[in-house]
């Protein structure tokens, strides 16, 4: 039986985590999962890109020969992806025999869920801007000021298309803007016309195309303090953190599923009760340290 119990545990848990429930917008980013490698013990779980080399020199009106050679030399570029494990849960043979599958998909829930936050807040933090620097924009709000912040504005999702512009990121279709929930409020608040433009009223998404970029809505975004990104994992403080809308380049990102794993202990005789817990490996990352922008909060 504790076979089966097994392939029922890991069978639901799995699939669970093939939905991109509330992180929608990682469905743009490029799936390299059948190029994911473990490691000779196995406990890691690696991905590895190439970096091909800077483009080569266009000579315009040229008239020495001959013209000469550039050499263009492949990088190896390796990723591990993260390890994501949950605290085991106990579960009594009386549970398993009265109520076998509603408590067998509970379980699996509160697992799927808790590693599914993880992961996703783990993901958008990856792909925002460290800090300030040429190839990734951050730049404040500018509204008008309520409660001691500067709110966020249509100007300023112009603003971050312009600076991602500047910092030469293309402009075809593929700049998606996760906006932090306070963000999208105060620009559907300041004017009234996005809900027939670019929303659905039934559900209050934005839809896309705005001013060049998909747009979503997340509610965990990463926070800032200044132009730099707080670590993942920091506890936000109102007094030096702000929120953060997050901008990427897809085709400058990528995304990778390793395995998952489930760990079952057997009943013992004095409590009669087995423990189950997983491991799953994932990972959201840039290629390259570029192409990616936030829209902070200014503190008034």
């Amino acid at each position: 039986m504790a076979g089966v119990y097994r392939e029922i545990w890991t069978g639901e848990l799995v699939e669970g985590f093939r939905p991109f429930v509330d992180a929608s917008f990682l469905i743009n980013i490029t799936d390299y999962s059948e190029f994911v490698t473990s490691s000779r013990n196995g406990e890691n779980e690696v991905i590895h890109l190439v970096d091909i080399g800077a483009d080569p020199e266009v000579l315009i009106n040229n008239t020495a020969y001959t013209i000469g050679y550039s050499e263009l030399e492949d990088g190896d570029i390796a990723f591990n992806l993260d390890k994501y494990q949950t605290v085991a849960t106990k579960v009594t043979d009386d549970e398993l025999y009265a109520i076998t599958y509603d408590k067998i998909a509970k379980v699996n829930e509160k697992h799927r869920l808790a590693i599914l936050t993880k992961k996703f807040g783990k993901a958008i933090h990856a792909i925002a801007p460290k800090s300030k620097s040429i190839d990734t924009p951050v730049i404040g709000t500018s509204g008008a000021t309520e409660a001691g912040k500067k709110v966020a504005t249509l100007k300023d999702i112009i603003d971050l298309a312009k600076a991602m512009t500047d910092a030469g990121v293309p402009n075809d279709g593929k700049r998606i803007l996760v906006l932090d929930d306070s963000h999208l409020f105060d620009i559907l608040k300041e004017d009234t016309n996005l809900y027939k433009n670019y929303v659905n009223v039934a559900t209050g998404q934005l839809l896309p195309l705005l001013y060049g970029f998909k747009v979503y809505s997340y509610g965990n975004n990463p926070f800032y303090a200044g132009t730099t990104k707080a670590s993942y994992g920091a506890v936000y403080d109102d007094a030096t953190h702000s929120k953060a809308s997050i901008a990427f380049y897809a085709p400058d990102m990528f995304r990778a599923e390793g395995k998952t794993k489930m760990y079952f202990d057997e009943p013992d005789t004095q409590t009669q009760s087995s423990a189950v817990n997983f491991r799953h490996y994932y990972l959201v990352a840039p290629k390259k340290d570029r192409a990616m922008a936030a829209l902070v909060t200014t503190k008034a």
